[in-house]
């Protein structure tokens, strides 16, 4: 657009920004033009930028360039964006609604969080990690993450990390009385890394109690257990990838803790003081499917499934075959075990 010299114009610039955007608003622009003169561009609306932008004119390059200094927040929640994330989790509401925190960017936690009763959360990690390095555990839990109420992790890494000897996990999940549940759900794009004492996820104590959800799409790296829940709570794992890299069991199991595998790909290390490389405590487990590099017990496995050694070191629970069927199959993902 030509804009004479000395003269107000009113005119219409359309730009689009790229990188998917914030939800901010300029309130006013500045145009340094091709002379001495400076324009002014009005109600100019930015949807979330993560860093400067800088908006070059199309029409040449004698044309004016724009620059947005957008400030952004930490996390986002419906369009309001906050300066922290403790911030935004002090925002969540305790009624049952359902929120999500969407990060904006990378989040080195100063201290832990609990997800309290009546939280129904979900954080969108958006790509991004959220580290917690040798935090203190929260007061009445085993970790620095503590769960209370609901939380699902998704789309991001959380990467927790610390220098503590014993009785240290990376996430506690245990309901606020003993009749109310918590939840922890782990949904596709989550990578979970746990260098810690005791493992990534106790689930329970005992006294209080929660179930925990893993989907495929989930990646679980731990120096110890993945998960270690109490009677009375609950582990389904639909499919991900799970492995240790200390001798221990992946799975321990407390008394009748109910637990369904139906897909997902474990590997533990030989831990040959532990007697097997997966499971302590089977009470309450069933397996429906999943690849193993240990032959899992003839007792864990569904009626109507079987184990297939695959000639690699490792073994896959699928659908049980008809008689005379042939034994070679195809194997197709962890979600689909059985085709």
């Amino acid at each position: 657009t030509d804009v004479p010299a000395d003269t107000w114009t009113q005119c219409e610039l359309v730009y689009t920004l790229t990188e998917e955007n914030v939800t901010n608003q300029a309130a006013m622009l500045t145009v340094q033009g091709t002379g001495t003169s400076t324009l002014y561009v009005d109600d100019i609306h930015v949807e979330i930028v993560a860093t400067d932008v800088t908006l070059t004119s199309r029409e040449g390059a004698s044309a004016p360039t724009l620059y947005a200094n957008v400030n952004h927040g930490a996390a986002m929640i419906d369009g309001v964006q906050y300066e922290t994330f403790a911030d935004a989790l002090a925002a969540v509401p305790t009624d049952g609604t359902a929120t999500t925190v969407q990060l904006l960017e990378d989040v080195a936690l100063t201290a832990g969080f609990t997800v309290a009763a009546g939280m129904n959360l979900t954080v969108d990690l958006g790509g991004h990690t959220v580290s917690a390095v040798n935090l203190s555990k929260m007061s009445g839990s085993t970790a620095p993450i503590a769960v209370r109420g609901s939380l699902t992790l998704t789309n991001g890494t959380l990467d927790v990390s610390t220098t503590e000897t014993s009785g240290y996990y990376a996430i506690h999940v245990y309901g606020p009385d003993s009749s109310t549940k918590a939840t922890l759900e782990l949904a596709d794009g989550l990578t979970l890394k746990a260098v810690v004492a005791t493992g990534a996820i106790q689930v329970g104590n005992g006294t209080y109690f929660g179930d925990l959800i893993s989907h495929d799409g989930v990646t679980v790296s731990t120096s110890r257990y993945f998960v270690y829940a109490y009677k009375g709570c609950s582990v389904t794992v639909f499919g991900g990838t799970y492995e240790d890299t200390v001798e221990t069991k992946l799975f321990y199991l407390l008394g009748e803790a109910e637990s369904v595998i139906y897909g997902g790909t474990f590997t533990s290390v030989v831990g040959s003081a532990q007697g097997g490389k997966l499971f302590n405590g089977t009470a309450g487990l069933v397996l429906k499917g999943g690849t193993y590099n240990e032959k899992p017990s003839d007792s864990l496995i569904a009626d109507g499934y079987e184990v297939v050694d695959r000639g690699d070191g490792t073994y896959v629970v699928i659908r049980s075959r008809l008689v005379g069927e042939p034994t070679a199959f195809t194997y197709v993902s962890q979600a689909e075990p059985d085709k």
